[in-house]
Order: C-alpha cells, then structure tokens, then sequence
C-alpha cells in the first residue's frame, strides 16, 4: 500500500509540475480508486470523528500510510474545488494531528503543516 501511495503522490506532483493540474487531480482520483479502492469522494463524506480511526482499523493503514495520505491531500488542495477544499484540509488535519500525537517520529514538515492548516481552518 505505501508504494502505490507513494507513485499517486510522485505521479501527482509530476503531472503538476507540467501544468496540468486538472489531469493530475483525475489521475490521483482514478489511482486511489483503482489501486486501493478509496473513492477521494466518499472519504470526504466520512465524519470527522473516527476519519483516521476508520482509516486505520477499516482500510488497515500504518503511520506511514497516513503520512502518504495526508501528503497527497495537502498536495491537492489547491487543484481542487472550494467546496472540497474545506473537508479536505479537515481531515488532512486529523491525519496530521494522529500522527504527531502516536506517531513514533517527529516530523518538522508535518508540524510545519499543522500549523498552516490550523490557522486556515480557524
């Protein structure tokens, strides 16, 4: 699972580096879908309490699955409509807030990240 991870974010930030960012959002869409069977859509539909529980004891993701996840939404997050971006910060927070509190590393960049998204979101 964190190699397929891994090359929807690699494919994602690529695509977007030529351009394309519309391509790029369907490809990350169409991978998570056909690689892992997670529909971007439908996980923003998730409740905010127990989004990284479900992801953990439903989908069986690690930390380093989550921190792949929540890498890919961060990246996302300005390819996307207003509407999402709002529900897609909100869980990317999550992840990144699990992470920091049970997660075995500290990670300069995810704290780099809370921070951003908390003022956003407030």
């Amino acid at each position: 699972m964190g190699r397929v991870l891994g090359k929807i974010l690699a494919d994602f930030l690529g695509i977007k580096n030529q351009g394309e960012a519309s391509v790029s959002i369907d490809i990350v869409h169409e991978s998570l879908q056909s690689e892992l069977d997670l529909n971007l859509d439908e996980m923003l539909s998730w409740p905010k309490d127990g989004f990284v529980q479900k992801l953990v004891d439903e989908r069986k993701f690690s930390e380093a699955h989550l921190e792949i996840l929540a890498d890919i939404f961060y990246s996302i997050q300005h390819d996307i409509t207003e509407t999402k971006k709002q529900k897609l910060l909100e869980r990317t927070f999550l992840i990144y807030q699990y992470l920091d509190s049970k997660g075995a590393s500290y990670s300069f960049t995810r704290h780099e990240r809370l921070i951003k998204l908390k003022m956003f979101l407030n």
